[in-house]
């Protein structure tokens, strides 16, 4: 036996070992990548079918919508390790709309019943055109001004047409692309519709576009009622014919119109023996009265302001019990003072019984409602014999 021969069957050894191990690897890939993709997808309540082959995933089965549908697709974009998906997910009809695809918990075992994929078939090259069905494009306008495109377009011609749009109408957001193509001769309705569609979204705030060969839907928020309209009747007059429309769009009622409905106030002392002042209050001239009362009985440099002025109408006796407690807070071992529209809850322990009674008879002279369930006092001493 020659020097090289135990080098000879070292390389064999090695050989036959990756060979062996370089499939299981790549099982174990594709298994968690499946179960990431699953576990997603039952977060939001979708169920399918899921395959994976190296780094694409198949989705089989069928959704209650087109909704759940897109929405599927676009989770499992945003896995990472994902290279492409296809999505074949049917849509059933609104009497009918089909069983969905169970998906079993990630902890069940191996030797439980669990229905498996097969196993698609490794790509040869470029794919063939795909069947209109499945072209659908979103287009989301975040209230920064980002438009995220996703979905499939029909060709690199309508793909290039509608990011041209998007830079044209926002030229100062940004702009996501993650347009896949699936090539069709059936696309120059979509490339109508989804251009259309893109300039209605630049008089929404923050809006959403879905476009199909047969369907624009635009949805989102505006700030005059009129602009639904706006862009229901500027649509129609470029769709194609036959092309459906829907536009969902709503306007908030105006800031001014929302009212601070929780009203209360604190007074606490700190670890560092302040004074904290915090909740809600009426108006800056009631904040800057509780801060100065404070400030002049224990030291501005003690005192801690995290009050927050809000357009409230407090009610009766609020800011006068709050005055009357201040000079108390400092009194009170682990003292806190809580005044509320009903009832200002005091708790804590006093030195003595006399100021519990002295506390007490201050804030009652002034109308407020006491819980005092929580404050505590020595106990009175017994006369002698």
């Amino acid at each position: 036996m020659t020097t090289r021969t135990p080098i000879l069957v070292g390389v064999l050894l090695f050989a036959a070992l990756a060979v062996s191990v370089v499939p299981r690897h790549v099982d174990s890939i594709e298994r968690d990548l499946s179960q990431k993709i699953e576990l997603s997808l039952s977060q939001q309540g979708l169920a399918a079918r899921v395959s994976v082959s190296g780094r694409d995933v198949y989705l089989r089965g069928r959704v209650q919508g087109d909704v759940a549908q897109q929405r599927a697709g676009e989770l499992v974009r945003e896995i990472r390790g994902v290279r492409r998906v296809f999505n074949e997910l049917g849509v059933g009809s609104r009497h009918n709309p089909g069983p969905l695809a169970s998906i079993a918990p990630l902890g069940e075992e191996v030797g439980q019943a669990r229905p498996i994929p097969p196993k698609p078939a490794v790509d040869q090259g470029p794919a063939a055109p795909r069947a209109s069905s499945v072209h659908r494009v979103t287009a989301e306008l975040s209230a920064d001004r980002t438009l995220t495109f996703t979905g499939h377009a029909p060709s690199e011609r309508a793909k290039d047409t509608w990011l041209a749009k998007a830079l044209e109408l926002f030229p100062d957001g940004q702009l996501r692309d993650r347009l896949m193509v699936e090539p069709t001769e059936e696309g120059e309705r979509m490339v109508v519709a989804v251009t259309a569609g893109l300039a209605s979204l630049r008089d929404l705030q923050e809006g959403r576009l879905s476009a199909t060969m047969s369907r624009l839907r635009v949805s989102g928020k505006a700030s005059t009622e009129e602009t639904e309209e706006k862009i229901r009747e500027s649509l129609a007059a470029v769709l194609p014919s036959g092309m459906k429309l829907a536009v969902d769009v709503y306007s908030p009622a105006p800031v001014a119109e929302v009212r601070t409905t929780v009203v209360r106030s604190m007074l606490s002392r700190g670890r560092d023996d302040s004074v904290i002042l915090s909740g809600v209050v009426a108006s800056e001239d009631m904040k800057q009265a509780w801060l100065g009362k404070a400030g002049e009985i224990y030291s501005p440099a003690r005192v801690r302001d995290r009050l927050r002025v809000a357009s409230i109408k407090p009610p009766a006796g609020y800011g006068t019990c709050l005055m009357s407690a201040i000079p108390w807070v400092g009194k009170l071992k682990n003292g806190r003072v809580e005044v509320s529209p009903k009832v200002v809850r005091v708790s804590g322990k006093t030195a003595n019984r006399e100021d519990y009674d002295n506390l007490r008879s201050d804030l009652e002279a002034v109308g407020c409602t006491l819980d005092l369930a929580r404050l505590a006092a020595p106990a009175a001493r017994r006369g002698d014999g």
